[in-house]
């Protein structure tokens, strides 16, 4: 159900979860403005270097979020949850679980199998 950074739609809310850093098990819920492309460079390890390298580039995207008329970013390892498929999930839940009690309930008085 959690979704990738690559999946999200603008406009739509999610729920984005912290799992890696400092801010783990943080919860937050926001509208997706849009990702964007980050780059930076970092330190080869010497056992890995080939060529003199000493440098590799790192690219990294985030996303913005409209959090409480606030925009923050959110990094693509975040777990993200879209707001309307969880409530539409449990909709169908409940409306399931109405069912199954109501035959229940019909059988028992009908005293017999009994289907809408």
């Amino acid at each position: 159900m959690a979704l990738k950074w690559h999946e999200l739609t603008s406009g739509r809310e999610y729920i984005i979860s912290h799992d890696k850093n400092i801010h783990k098990n943080k919860i937050y819920k926001g509208i997706f403005i849009g990702s964007h492309e980050s780059r930076g460079s970092r330190l080869i390890p010497i056992e890995k270097r080939r060529y003199g390298e000493k440098y590799e580039t790192v690219i990294s995207w985030y996303s913005l979020f409209s959090i409480n008329d606030e925009t923050k970013f959110f990094f693509e390892d975040d777990i993200y949850y879209d707001l309307e498929k969880i409530r539409d999930t449990a909709e169908n839940a409940r409306r399931q679980m109405e069912q199954r009690s109501l035959n229940i309930i019909l059988k028992r008085i009908v005293n017999e199998e009994f289907q809408w």
